[in-house]
């Protein structure tokens, strides 16, 4: 049994941007990055899965691009003509590659290597801006056409099939779902790669390799997506969290030329992540969803040559003479003479005894292309008042029957953006539930199957046939591994500048001839950024300008 339904080839007739051709002048320009070598007919020069791959630019002949689709041998996928380059954006990186490329006759390239290409990419605008784009543009393509040597087979259902899903995602691993709730008989399929259903999910990827229910961890190191901290690398910025704010520091500070490592627990987006649409964040009239800023945030930090590692949680921050050491779960160090805290924050839960039982399965704290498939045509549930729970209200709705807003206040004004509140009412398939609560829930095997529903005003309890809950209640922050170290508010969030108070600094031996800058903790060159940080607006577009402010500070600070 194939495992997707269509072979899209990638030609350069259908993405001229992706597949440019290259001018003779800027021919030379590659030149200069790498060596020209003849390469025999049939000669591989880049594996599927290999890491630190070199970029080819073709000078004579072609260059195949295949991939392992479904559960078999490679396909070809696209063409390299003469003038063109090979890669997409894991080659800026150093992950592992999603495809093969290989000499379909005798052939002349440029053979750049990773390290050389990342020069290119600094030094270089005109043809960085070529390369990047058209990197870019070829995995949006994979991911739309389906093109993937990754396949998840699992219930829609499960939770490790969501957490799966939802990690692919966010570290923009283009994958094909196999739905085992869809109806098909895929029997003869988990037959001839031998596993049970009991043991779905299950992950294929180059044709024959098998994860069953894989850990974040395991998916990360099989595809090369950590990129894991080696040796004792002293670095200038250390990043913890790859939300908004955390990227915009990592990006700021390495094109400042500063060596930046940047450490998720995840993958990039954080919270802002979990929005399908901001509508207010500048320079996108149209909009744009959490996990798309995260992804092109990502790929600027990639460009300029940010040392991206995930999935990682720090576990320990301690001083070391003038400079830091963050130690990770794993056992790693990094070492560092800065640190930017920007840790986002962890989802509130509701109240209801067995809310556990349906967690990443019929509950969800992100509304995003994935959750809005999940539960098309049905009706769905969503409790909050801020404006992720009204985004994910107005973005559901183009795809679901019907949209409650639960609110336990008897409006909206008093955390909802004006703009949403309006859309809100302008659509008749959404309704807001003023003065109300979920009280109860009820289902089987991971499948929620109803909701009660109390207006606490009078009392009055209603029950709905539901399968699918959204909960945007606020968060806290996840700072406990830093409660010994920083002086933290009564909530648990880090104090920076004019927080502080005198006991603080004393408690922290400040010993500088100077006051902790607008974003410094009671530790020098510590920082704390977005969510994470006490009195933040918890706001995509202050995130994203604290992280960014940070930089000049710690750019200052590293020269005293």
């Amino acid at each position: 049994m194939q495992l997707s339904k269509m072979r899209l080839k990638l030609t350069p007739e259908e993405l001229p941007e992706a597949y440019v051709k290259l001018s003779e002048s800027d021919i030379e320009r590659l030149s200069r990055y790498g060596e020209k070598r003849q390469c025999n007919q049939g000669e591989v020069l880049f594996s599927e899965g290999e890491k630190l791959a070199s970029m080819h630019a073709l000078i004579s002949g072609c260059i195949g691009v295949f991939q392992h689709i479904g559960h078999g041998d490679p396909e070809k996928i696209a063409e390299i003509y003469p003038g063109m380059f090979t890669g997409d954006v894991s080659m800026m990186s150093g992950r592992a590659t999603v495809a093969e490329g290989r000499c379909l006759e005798p052939s002349e390239v440029i053979e750049i290597p990773h390290n050389k290409l990342k020069r290119l990419l600094v030094e270089d605008s005109h043809l960085s801006d070529i390369i990047v784009s058209a990197f870019i543009k070829r995995r949006a393509a994979l991911s739309s056409k389906g093109l993937s040597s990754i396949q998840l087979l699992g219930s829609r259902y499960a939770k490790d099939t969501a957490r799966i899903r939802e990690f692919l995602t966010r570290n923009s691993l283009p994958y094909n779902f196999i739905d085992l709730e869809s109806g098909e008989d895929y029997r003869s399929l988990l037959e001839t790669i031998e596993v049970k259903e009991s043991e779905t999910p299950v992950m294929i990827y180059k044709g024959s390799e098998i994860l069953k229910n894989p850990s974040n961890e395991m998916i990360a190191s099989e595809l090369g997506v950590s990129c894991l901290v080696e040796g004792e690398m002293l670095y200038d910025v250390a990043v913890v969290g790859s939300g908004p704010a955390g990227l915009a520091a990592a990006v700021n500070a390495a094109s400042d030329g500063l060596s930046v490592i940047n450490i998720d627990a995840a993958g990039p987006g954080g919270q802002a992540g979990s929005s399908s649409k901001i509508e207010n964040y500048l320079g996108f009239p149209m909009g744009i969803s959490g996990q798309e800023l995260a992804n092109r945030a990502t790929v600027q930090a990639q460009k300029f040559g940010v040392h991206m590692v995930a999935p990682q949680k720090a576990s320990r921050l301690e001083k070391d003479g003038d400079n830091y050491i963050l130690s990770l779960e794993n056992g790693k160090t990094v070492h560092t003479r800065s640190v930017v805290l920007a840790l986002g924050a962890k989802y509130h839960r509701l109240a209801v005894e067995n809310i556990g039982d349906f967690e990443g399965s019929s509950i969800h704290f992100n509304a995003t292309g994935i959750e809005a498939q999940l539960c098309h045509d049905e009706e769905v549930v969503i409790v909050g008042a801020g404006n992720s729970a009204g985004q994910a209200a107005v973005f559901l709705s183009e795809s679901c029957r019907h949209v409650y807003v639960i609110v336990r206040k008897d409006n909206l004004t008093y955390k909802m953006s004006n703009y949403l509140i309006r859309r809100i009412k302008e659509k008749e398939n959404i309704s807001v539930l003023t003065e109300s609560e979920v009280n109860a829930l009820s289902g089987k095997n991971g499948k929620l199957e109803t909701v009660n529903i109390i207006n606490n005003s009078s009392g009055e309890t209603t029950t709905k046939e539901i399968h699918h809950l959204f909960l945007f209640l606020g968060a806290q922050p996840l700072t406990n591994w830093l409660k010994d170290s920083l002086p933290l508010d009564e909530r648990g969030f880090v104090k920076t500048g004019l927080d502080l108070e005198p006991l603080d600094l004393v408690q922290a031996q400040w010993q500088l001839n100077r006051m902790p800058t607008v974003f410094e903790t009671a530790w020098p060159r510590v920082y704390a950024v977005g969510d994470v940080r006490s009195g933040s607006s918890k706001r995509v577009a202050a995130a994203v300008g604290e992280g960014s402010m940070t930089i000049g500070s710690a750019f200052r600070a590293l020269n005293e």
